[in-house]
This record gives C-alpha cells, structure tokens and sequence, in this order.
C-alpha cells in the first residue's frame, strides 16, 4: 500500500524482546528541562518526545541529564496524559528554565 518496507520502526515492536511488557508508559509526565529551553529560545517547536513517556527512559539521551517530573514552578506533578495538556506546560503553568528547576530541587520553590 505505502511502497515503504521500514514502517515496523514506526512501532516498538522491535524493542519487544529489550522493553517491559508491563508498564512501559509512566503514569507521571517527564521532561527535560534544557530541551524545552533550548527549542523556546531558538524558537522551534516545543514538544514532548516519545521517548519521555517510557518508564524505562530516566534520563535526556541529548543532554545526559534526569528527566523532571515536578514543576519547578510549584513542585507539582502531571499526569501522563492529562486533560488538556500542552508540550512545555504544566497544569497551565510554564514548565521554567534548568535554573528554576535546580532551585526547585534545592527546596528553594
């Protein structure tokens, strides 16, 4: 139909015999800071990669650092797949820069 002989990597069906059967997805959204920030300030596109959704996946294979599961505005946590989510948002806030995430960590929010 397609013509295309490489649409099974569309799925991870080649991961199958590496990836858990059972909760592959987290229940709690994941992110990583730096990623959102460079895209907003070089104005791309902010998304949320695939990749940040699989609960085996602990950390940002780009910046090689732990994903962030808590706002760094109000320490809160976001469902996976929350009502009316956006990609960089939580809970209708802005997820804020690495900065504001360390701090957060710190206790310092």
């Amino acid at each position: 139909m397609t013509l295309r002989n490489d649409l099974q990597f569309l799925t991870l069906l080649t991961w199958s015999e590496l990836l858990p059967s059972n909760n592959l997805l987290r229940s709690i959204r994941a992110w990583c800071p730096t990623c959102y920030e460079e895209r907003r300030t070089t104005s791309q596109l902010v998304f949320e990669h695939l990749l940040w959704s699989l609960d085996v996946v602990k950390v940002c294979p780009h910046h090689h650092q732990k994903l962030s599961q808590k706002c760094p505005h109000c320490c809160q946590t976001n469902y996976l797949l929350a009502w009316r989510s956006r990609p960089g948002y939580l809970r209708y806030r802005e997820v804020r820069t690495a900065l504001q995430e360390i701090q957060c960590q710190l206790g310092k929010c």
